[in-house]
């Protein structure tokens, strides 16, 4: 049975006990985030450390809480906690999806560090190519090249390099 199966039937079983949510029970496919790094904010400030930003997608938040093993507690939508993915104390996490939300003493963001930028893209023209080609190369890179842009087509740049 899958986990949301069980969460399903012991909820349906226990509506006369209240609210019934299995922590650390979860169907998320977590690879996307696989090399993902989550660490915890501070609560006072509520701000994550420099570098990372705030999770505010529920299945990332999920994943993030099962990687730290902080529990998941689910979705909420609470006017009185910081809006996105969070742990308040030693409970499970949660992504509140009310916003604005409040920051609340004990109540820790769980952040996401920032992937590293891209590294710049160059376009290395062989000096034995036509101004022509420099042109045409540096154009669909996105940029242009000083000088007049002679008219040629893709193939006669690519005859031209070999």
């Amino acid at each position: 049975m899958t986990c949301h199966g069980l969460r399903i039937l012991l909820f349906s079983a226990a509506m006369s006990l209240g609210a019934l949510f299995l922590k650390g029970c979860s169907n998320v496919d977590c690879t996307a985030y696989a090399s993902d790094t989550f660490l915890y904010g501070t609560d006072w400030p509520y701000s994550c450390p420099s570098g990372s930003d705030r999770i505010l997608q529920a299945e990332r938040c999920e994943c993030a809480a099962m990687q730290l093993s902080a529990g998941w507690d689910g979705p909420i939508t609470r006017d009185d906690r910081p809006t996105g993915c969070y742990r308040y104390k030693d409970t499970g996490a949660n992504i509140n999806l009310h916003a604005p939300g409040a920051s609340a003493s004990g109540a820790r963001p769980i952040c996401a560090m920032s992937p590293a930028p891209p590294p710049p893209t160059t376009t290395k023209v062989s000096a034995s190519l036509s101004s022509c080609c420099q042109n045409l190369l540096a154009l669909e890179g996105g940029r242009r090249l000083d000088g007049p842009l002679a008219a040629c087509t893709r193939s006669e740049c690519e005859s031209a390099a070999r």
